[in-house]
């Protein structure tokens, strides 16, 4: 069998992978779920300014009151936000914290138990890090499953409900979701989370490439989707699996609770989590005043912080300073000229 020939049998499963295998499994839930824990990420070298510590990555502190958390998803790596940060590294004096949480990216530590992969696990080290490497005032901005951590530590403090690691009070001022689940509850329950491993890693490629093609937007560079579906297979599969397992957002309720300030970024092509369930959270935090603003990038996916980094660093630095009562930089004003960003 010649290489032409087997290529082109491969370009016909991918086809009916997508026209035809795709569209049912939609119907059940299964590619939208492993759409949230099967993500691609980006290899980056560019960070010489990035500090490796024991659990993670974070940038060095700049002697700023203002500090910026930027947590990736699920699958993802602290390296899916280089282009943003160096953006605000040009643009602002802020402090900027990008961590890999464990069982990612450059981290040391794998998820050893049940417990360990709890979402509440998950905001525990986060709430650690912020009270480790936070200043006067914290923004946190999550991308996704980061998003659903950012979300929930923020509604652990409007509740007043502060773990043993909060030996600080180290105050949330506000959040920037980017990609972020809506309201509906997420649970672990998806039929692909009860098969064996040997059969999932064995569709594994083909889950690859489904979800290369959710996670971003039609438009963009073929090469550049392929490259970051390459990476996945660098995740570690049972950490993978386990947070898919055991994944927990917050009830309705709970988001009435929360009263940081919020901006929603969507990409307008979001699958994964479409912009119709950013608006739903946005109408669900009642409470949160001024109301959410929402940002849609045009010609993005899910991925938009990969997709247009200018765009996201130019919407982190406006609601920093919405939130902080700050003068938007000159400098980071005169990139935003061009910028596909609209608030609807």
């Amino acid at each position: 069998m010649s290489w032409s020939h087997t290529a082109t049998e491969h370009s016909s499963l991918d086809q009916i992978c997508e026209h035809v295998l795709l569209p049912i499994a939609a119907r059940i839930g299964v590619c939208m779920m492993y759409a949230q824990v099967l993500y691609c990420f980006i290899a980056c070298n560019a960070v010489s300014e990035l500090l490796c510590v024991s659990h993670g990555v974070s940038a060095p502190h700049r002697g700023s009151d203002i500090t910026l958390f930027l947590l990736h998803g699920m699958g993802g790596r602290s390296e899916q936000w280089i282009h943003v940060i160096q953006q605000l590294q040009e643009n602002t004096s802020w402090n900027l914290v990008a961590p890999d949480l464990i069982g990612h990216g450059r981290s040391s530590r794998l998820p050893k138990s049940a417990a360990s992969f709890q979402t509440s696990s998950f905001v525990d080290d986060l709430e650690a890090l912020l009270q480790q490497c936070g200043s006067a005032h914290n923004i946190l901005i999550g991308h996704s499953y980061g998003a659903m951590l950012s979300t929930t530590l923020a509604w652990r403090q409007a509740a007043n409900l502060r773990s043993a690691v909060a030996v600080q009070n180290r105050p949330i001022d506000g959040l920037v979701l980017v990609g972020s689940p809506g309201v509906k509850p997420i649970t672990g329950s998806g039929p692909l989370l009860h098969c064996c491993d040997c059969f999932l890693q064995c569709i594994r490629p083909m889950l690859s490439r489904i979800s290369g093609n959710m996670l971003f937007h039609p438009s963009t560079d073929r090469a550049f989707v392929r490259q970051e579906c390459s990476i996945t297979y660098q995740n570690d599969w049972n950490t993978i699996k386990g947070l898919g397992t055991y994944v927990q957002w917050l009830q309705p309720a709970q988001f009435a609770q929360i009263q940081t300030p919020i901006m929603l970024v969507c990409g307008s092509d979001d699958q994964v989590t479409p912009l119709a369930g950013t608006r739903d959270l946005a109408a669900a935090l009642v409470n949160v005043k001024p109301s959410p603003e929402v940002i849609v990038v045009k010609s993005t996916g899910h991925n938009v912080m990969m997709e247009a980094p200018d765009q996201v660093a130019q919407a982190i630095q406006q609601a920093v300073a919405q939130t902080l009562g700050l003068k938007t930089p000159d400098k980071a004003a005169s990139v935003g000229v061009n910028l596909n960003v609209k608030a609807v």
